[in-house]
């Protein structure tokens, strides 16, 4: 009886972190709306919602962690159902990951993407301020005004 007790908690927590890894692919997929909006903003705040359900993923897997080294063969199951049913919540739970990981990527591309252009415009930006100072002196040094020359 103790055996099926632990192989039912064992399916209820396969549940629990699926229900947490579909939330965070939901999660993953709106903070990759937000960056490729350029949103700062929100993806603040969304990154901030994100740790929390992080934070809960974590607990789950702590209480996970004395069902990683059981043999699945050896568990005594209340029924080939409940057996089934975890298996597919555990197999979800990688697919949903291996999406998660894929939207971070992508993400994180895009954010990558943003600070190298806008690295770019700050550059060209300070080419011109240069070039204006130039000018500027250059005017000064001769003594005319460039704004009203002809």
């Amino acid at each position: 009886m103790q055996f099926i007790m632990e192989s039912q908690r064992l399916a209820q927590l396969a549940h629990c972190k699926l229900q947490i890894m579909q939330l965070l692919r939901k999660l993953a997929a709106q903070q990759l709306e937000v960056i490729t909006g350029g949103d700062m903003t929100n993806l603040l705040k969304l990154l901030a919602a994100k740790q929390t359900v992080m934070d809960q993923l974590a607990k789950v897997e702590q209480q996970l962690d004395p069902y990683r080294g059981q043999d699945p063969e050896t568990r005594d199951w209340p029924s080939t159902a409940v057996r089934e049913e975890c298996q597919r919540n555990v197999e979800t739970c990688n697919e949903l990951l291996s999406e998660v990981m894929r939207l971070e990527k992508q993400g994180e591309m895009e954010m990558v993407r943003r600070r190298d252009a806008a690295s770019v415009q700050l550059a060209g930006m300070h080419g011109a301020s240069e070039a204006r100072h130039a000018y500027v002196t250059a005017a000064v040094a001769t003594g005319r005004d460039l704004s009203t020359e002809g």
